[in-house]
């Protein structure tokens, strides 16, 4: 996981004890996420770098990259392509390749930071904190459209119904790869971006993710978990999670059956989908949990109080 302070750990499950740990970071751990295919974990922090770290021992893969001014809010990984795209508070989305920690482009054009960058078949689909949408040729990296989806989203089908004073984009999703549709969390709200709409959701979400395994798009809300179905929209599950604090960050595990919840209290349970069922409590941070990530059978984590984790194995029997 990552923290507040830079520093990464990677834990045994078995003892509780830290296996590795490295802090190269200067500033807080604002994503992780696994590169699969180049064994490598990739970190994002406000200290405006990457870094790739090979799995299992967190020893740096190559030197920083280093190609935005300010902080580096998103990331996501193109594996046919082995590109790399992030989005800074600078306003820009750079472009990556991960294996050289070669920087091979810097796209402009955002006017706010860059809080969102997903991949939607052929395209990069970057969004900032205004909820103004750019869609770029992943081939060209040249922008082919740009909206504000407060203005315009009706237009593609969907409306969106926060205010522009109040609209903040923090995250995306695409619920079928084989479709051009991204579901988008803005201002605590579930909005589908496509040309037909299927669901707007009526309640404050803190995070969303996809399980292809289940065909499900899930989602939390501050005290509970909503699987909805990837094709139709429809509500399938709503199971309410008793915490003593709020819902931070979820992730699936590796099977895409179960969730790891993580919350502001520092709190980290493995909980089912299906049944909504707590399988286990894990170790906590000391603060809120800012990011989570599953690399095979491990689990790094984040926290806002310089705690970086990594737990071996995910089993909700272990």
């Amino acid at each position: 996981g990552g923290s507040v302070g830079g520093r990464i750990f990677c834990w045994d499950v078995a003892t509780w004890t830290v296996s590795v740990s490295t802090a190269q970071h200067d500033a807080c751990v604002s994503a992780l996420q696994p590169l699969p295919s180049l064994e490598i974990l990739a970190s994002a922090s406000h200290d405006s770098t990457l870094r790739l770290w090979r799995l299992r021992t967190l020893a740096p893969h190559n030197a920083p990259l280093r190609g935005h001014t300010q902080g580096v809010l998103a990331f996501c990984f193109d594996a046919a392509h082995h590109l790399l795209v992030s989005g800074g508070a600078d306003r820009t989305v750079c472009v990556w390749n991960p294996a050289l920690g070669e920087k091979l482009s810097t796209l402009h054009g955002h006017q706010h930071a860059v809080t969102a960058v997903r991949l939607a078949t052929a395209y990069i689909v970057t969004g900032d904190a205004s909820c103004a949408f750019r869609v770029w040729d992943g081939g060209t990296l040249r922008c082919i459209q740009e909206f504000n989806a407060l203005h315009s989203l009706a237009a593609l089908g969907a409306g969106l119904s926060a205010t522009p004073s109040r609209a903040s984009l923090t995250s995306m999703i695409n619920p079928d790869p084989s479709k051009p549709i991204l579901l988008a969390l803005a201002s605590g709200r579930l909005h589908l971006i496509s040309l037909t709409a299927l669901h707007e959701g009526q309640e404050a979400y803190t995070a969303v993710l996809r399980s292809a395994t289940l065909g499900l798009v899930v989602a939390a809300t501050r005290h509970a978990l909503r699987g909805y179905d990837a094709a139709s929209g429809a509500l399938r599950s709503s199971f309410p999670f008793t915490t003593d604090t709020p819902i931070s960050s979820i992730v699936l595990d590796h099977t895409g059956r179960n969730v790891i919840v993580g919350e502001h209290s520092g709190k980290m349970a493995f909980v089912s989908i299906s049944t909504g069922l707590v399988l286990r409590q894990m170790p906590p941070h000391e603060s809120e949990v800012v990011s989570l990530a599953v690399v095979s059978d491990w689990l790094p984590t984040s926290s806002s109080s310089n705690a970086t984790r990594g737990v071996k194995p995910i089993s909700a029997g272990a």
